[in-house]
């Protein structure tokens, strides 16, 4: 019994060295950041992932459903250095593409990431008062950030 547990472990052991890094930190129950395209990519947290849109490296938001005429709190996700974004004014304003009506203004404080995901966030409450697709633009400390484009159904 004892051999047999003994070869369980090498054998575990052995498959954790091989595996790849992304497999690796999912093992480990760490996040990871995974592959995808510039606006839009994967991101796991332990045995769950979260799609994202937005600049990928730079800003993102968990991409879920938007129900029109319902107001509901995002949270945007701040890649880059801590001290650079850590307590300072995050402002978003969008702007619906086909018709070029605008959102009102938003701005949060961004606070520190408890993850390893991103090193800030910032959490907004915004409004779509139509369908369509909505180009958020968002700004740190009142410097350009990064679009994020979301489908509004």
């Amino acid at each position: 019994m004892r051999y047999i547990i003994l070869i369980l472990g090498l054998i575990a052991a052995v498959a954790f060295i091989l595996a790849p890094p992304e497999e690796k930190a999912q093992m480990l129950g760490k996040e990871t950041i995974e592959k995808g395209d510039a606006s839009s990519w994967v991101i796991r947290v332990r045995k769950a992932q979260y799609f994202m849109r937005g600049e990928k490296g730079n800003v993102g938001i968990v991409e879920a459903p938007i129900t029109v005429g319902k107001e509901r709190e995002h949270t945007l996700f701040f890649w880059g250095k801590k001290e650079e974004l850590v307590g300072k004014i995050v402002k978003i304003s969008g702007v619906q593409t086909a018709t070029g009506e605008k959102l009102p203004e938003r701005t949060a404080k961004l606070t520190e990431m408890s993850s390893s995901i991103a090193a800030a966030q910032g959490k907004v409450p915004l409004l779509f008062p139509h369908a369509g697709t909505w180009v958020l633009t968002v700004y740190v400390e009142g410097k350009k950030r990064g679009d994020i484009v979301l489908a509004v159904k």
